[in-house]
């Protein structure tokens, strides 16, 4: 099942995320692609502030992986394996345990460790426009 949202700027992309936590229903793998600066850590941000976080968010570039609490949905990871040159730097970190939690982990530069990634992983695809304006695709294989 894929689901498109065109037109989207990045003021809206509270109301994506929203509508995304809906589709997606339960806690899951959500891994982001997009182009450098295309506003994936933007998106993770409003997923994690409408699931319900105290934190504000931010770029997990330099530690790999951050963690925010929810009251409502436990712990939610944000990984970037944007610096990872081998897949053993991702099992060192513990990604397994992580991605088989069954809790909302969302995965940016996730081709590095796709052979490890459940089943029921959702893809978010953001495609930026000459204009500024995004195309954002969420595809889920259930």
């Amino acid at each position: 099942m894929t689901t498109i949202f065109s037109d989207v700027r990045l003021d809206v992309l509270p109301q994506v995320a929203a509508e995304l936590i809906d589709i997606l229903q339960n806690p899951r793998v959500v891994c982001l692609h997009g182009k450098m600066g295309a506003g994936k850590t933007t998106l993770v941000k409003a997923f994690i502030d409408k699931l319900g976080t105290s934190d504000t968010g931010s770029s997990p570039t330099f530690a790999l992986i951050n963690n925010y609490e929810s009251a409502s949905h436990g712990t939610i990871y944000h990984l970037d394996l944007y610096r990872l040159n081998h897949t053993s730097e991702a099992m060192d970190i513990g990604i397994e345990d992580i991605i088989y939690e069954n809790v909302w982990c969302f995965i940016e530069w996730s081709d590095k460790v796709e052979h490890l990634l459940p089943d029921n992983t959702a893809h978010i695809k953001i495609d930026v426009h000459d204009d500024g304006i995004r195309t954002i695709a969420c595809t889920i294989k259930k």
